[in-house]
């Protein structure tokens, strides 16, 4: 009872460091939605795509400006026109006080008209007719609307990418006992947009793709699913959530989901076969991940917050290592000494480890170079991963392990 009793009172300790949680598909819908409007949104980490389906014949849009212009995409059977319009900063700032720069020469006064790529300002000696180099202006940003029109009132596809409403991942890791750890997912969506989101969300594990940030949404690619994304494992990991709300300037937190499995504490020494080092091992947190894992922070808690990490996508079944911090009771010492350097270089490497504290699981990876090599005597067993030796063994308290390693490189890999 009482382990159950801190573990309610960590969660609750990390949750109220987030905002109000939603679990899925559990979500206030906006009153009076009209039926014949329809939104989605692929929120990505670094913005969204925007879809929306409108019953209309003609009518003006307002975008914020966190839209992306080339990103507009208008879709209809019939469509008959559209455009984007816009009114320049300096046009938007008529009435205000600004400060003009002219060569050297600086003036400041309030901007009467805008005309012909010359300004009126109205200052202590009256009306200032310039040509700027420069100016600044009390606010940034531009107040744009896209126009439409249609012969007939139909269904309009209006496709956009912001950066105006953004996500990130967070996952807490409760660690009850010595076996087993319980992992909850969190997504945390910021509507910095100055209108409310209402409609499909997903939640996608990657960032915009470039091509269609910069030059546009593809129409092969505009679906409710999102467009395509250069993710480095080349596969999506999303969550999807049905009639969703987020307030304008407001953020919302999802429980994305939950999982319960067994894990290990593996303390990690990384070498390279030329290097001669003192240090200790880190330990990582491993697990064969229950759920599928967004990139982005994780907390883990045992008596307390143990370790604040980072973690990469981990898709469900994938082994996901986390670092939590130095081993102080787990110190090495390496050397390596070149011992023989034609026909071919051979290296000797020395590596002696110590446990000062309770039993613990070690494992040491010895890096290669690129070329050529060739194991020619070791003292403990070992893998072979890629261009790296793993070694892995247990220390008891105030045990001592040493390996002795000879390699043999060549100049290039053959």
């Amino acid at each position: 009872m009482e382990e159950k009793l801190k573990l309610l009172l960590i969660t609750f300790l990390f949750l109220s460091s987030l905002v109000v949680i939603a679990e899925l598909g559990v979500f206030e819908i906006r009153f009076g939605a009209s039926d014949n409007y329809l939104s989605s949104l692929s929120l990505y980490y670094d913005g969204g795509l925007f879809f929306e389906e409108k019953r209309m014949k003609e009518g003006i849009i307002e975008l914020s400006p966190y839209v992306l212009e080339n990103s507009i995409f208008v879709d209809s059977p019939s469509l008959e026109y559209f455009t984007l319009n816009k009114r320049s900063e300096l046009e938007r700032n008529v009435g205000e006080i600004i400060t003009v720069y002219v060569g050297e020469r600086e003036f400041k006064g309030k901007l009467k008209r805008v005309q012909g790529g010359k300004l009126y300002l109205e200052t202590n000696e009256g009306i200032l007719v310039v040509t700027p180099f420069y100016y600044i202006i009390p606010k940034t940003g531009g107040e744009r609307s896209l126009e439409i029109r249609l012969p007939k009132e139909e269904n309009v596809r209006i496709y956009y990418i912001s950066r105006g409403i953004t996500w990130k991942a967070r996952h807490l890791i409760l660690i009850p006992n010595e076996e087993k750890l319980i992992i909850t997912s969190f997504g945390e969506v910021e509507n910095k947009e100055e209108k409310d989101f209402e409609g499909k969300l997903t939640l996608i594990s990657a960032n915009l793709d470039y091509y269609t940030v910069y030059f546009g949404v593809p129409q092969i690619e505009r679906s409710f699913e999102g467009v395509s994304v250069k993710d480095v494992s080349k596969r999506k990991i999303k969550f999807e959530f049905e009639n969703v709300f987020i307030p304008k300037k407001s953020k919302r937190t999802f429980k994305l989901s939950e999982g319960e499995v067994n894990y290990e504490i593996i303390n990690l020494i990384e070498e390279s076969i030329y290097s001669s080092l003192k240090g200790k091992a880190y330990s990582y947190l491993e697990f064969i991940s229950p759920i599928n894992l967004a990139e982005g922070e994780v907390f883990v808690y045992k008596e307390g917050l143990e370790a604040k990490s980072y973690l990469r996508g981990i898709v469900k079944g994938e082994k996901a290592s986390i670092n939590i911090g130095e081993n102080e009771f787990i110190e090495y010492e390496s050397n390596y000494r070149v011992i023989e350097t034609s026909p071919l270089r051979k290296v000797e490497k020395t590596l002696k480890i110590k446990n000062f504290g309770e039993e613990e699981r070690v494992r040491v990876e010895i890096n290669l170079p690129s070329q050529q090599w060739e194991v020619l005597g070791s003292s403990e067993n070992y893998k072979e991963e890629g261009n790296s030796l793993i070694y892995e063994f247990s220390l008891k308290e105030g045990e001592e392990k040493e390996i002795n390693l000879l390699v043999g490189i060549t100049e290039n890999k053959g």
